[in-house]
């Protein structure tokens, strides 16, 4: 299993109202540093084929207020907006291309969104046997 690491307060793609419908969008040059970073840390390995899990830890800082209680919320669920579709849908998007070739490798997904003192989005990737 090999984990990437995105610093800073996780991403995500933000739902932007346009008439009837929603667009989603985010901010564009925010994706293109993850994607520049995700490909800093894949070092030119090849992309991931077949069968993928992805297991995607979001850990959102803890509130000013709550400074006070950092080693009772550190690791606790964070259970606030973003909601977590939309932290997801950034990652998937930023890895496309750039660790595996194909959103359709996915066959497992495993995420949480966690408090701690350092904000960054953990990514790991463990190619799945065939058969199980």
């Amino acid at each position: 299993m090999i984990k990437y690491i995105l610093q800073g307060e996780p991403a995500l793609k933000y739902q932007k109202r346009k008439g009837k419908g929603l667009v989603y969008d985010h901010d564009y040059q925010l994706f293109l540093n993850t994607v520049a970073d995700l490909k800093e840390q894949h070092n030119g390995r090849e992309l991931y084929q077949g069968p993928l899990q992805l297991i995607i830890i979001f850990y959102f800082p803890i509130p000013v207020k709550y400074r006070k209680r950092i080693p009772l919320l550190r690791h606790s669920w964070f259970s606030n907006k973003p909601e977590i579709d939309l932290c997801i849908k950034f990652v998937l998007q930023a890895c496309h291309k750039v660790l595996y070739q194909n959103e359709s490798h996915i066959t497992a997904l495993n995420v949480e969104k966690l408090y701690h003192e350092i904000p960054r989005t953990e990514i790991m990737i463990n190619e799945l046997d065939i058969h199980m």
